[in-house]
């Protein structure tokens, strides 16, 4: 939990990101979940009305790809992040859907450019009102998203641990 939350401005060196340890080992969505071909690093916070993660990407600027422009294109053909987000808490509008449609699938690639759905295969016409801001530097690039609790269908939350959510 943070009092003060981050500028999100692509570049995570808030203070309030110092407070949060990074998280690595992620792995590859293809099949049999191999490590990912290029590490990321990822740091979570929240307050009462958002939540915020932090992305460093190491990646060679000269070998990353962004070729998509437009909100909702195919964004998976890119260098990007996928974020598979199911909140669990039982208020929530996600215990209304079917089970194939419990989760946020958001992804955005390293121009900022951002695609979203509500489960996997339903098309992108849900529309969350969530920010993106990315820096590419010579080595890696980075990115900071605000998630508003309201946009995925969560109350604001107290200053206390969240119940547990998988990512």
């Amino acid at each position: 939990y943070t009092d003060q939350p981050p500028v999100i401005d692509g570049n995570p060196d808030d203070a309030c990101w110092n407070k949060v340890k990074e998280t690595e080992g992620f792995t590859s969505i293809n099949e049999g979940n191999p490590p990912a071909k290029d590490r990321t690093f990822v740091r979570c916070l929240y307050d009462r009305h958002n939540l915020y993660i932090s992305f460093r990407c190491e990646q060679k600027r000269s070998t990353l790809k962004a070729a998509v422009k437009e909100r909702d294109g195919s964004i998976w053909l890119d260098d990007c992040v996928e974020l598979f987000l199911s909140p669990h808490i039982k208020t929530t509008f996600l215990q209304t859907r079917s089970p194939d449609e419990q989760y946020f699938h958001l992804i955005f690639n390293s121009a900022g450019v951002v695609f979203d759905e509500m489960g996997t295969g339903g098309g992108a016409s849900w529309d969350g009102k969530w920010t993106v801001k990315c820096r590419v530097l010579d080595d890696q690039w980075q990115a900071e998203v605000a998630i508003p609790f309201s946009t995925i269908y969560v109350q604001d939350v107290e200053p206390r641990p969240l119940t547990a959510w998988k990512v």
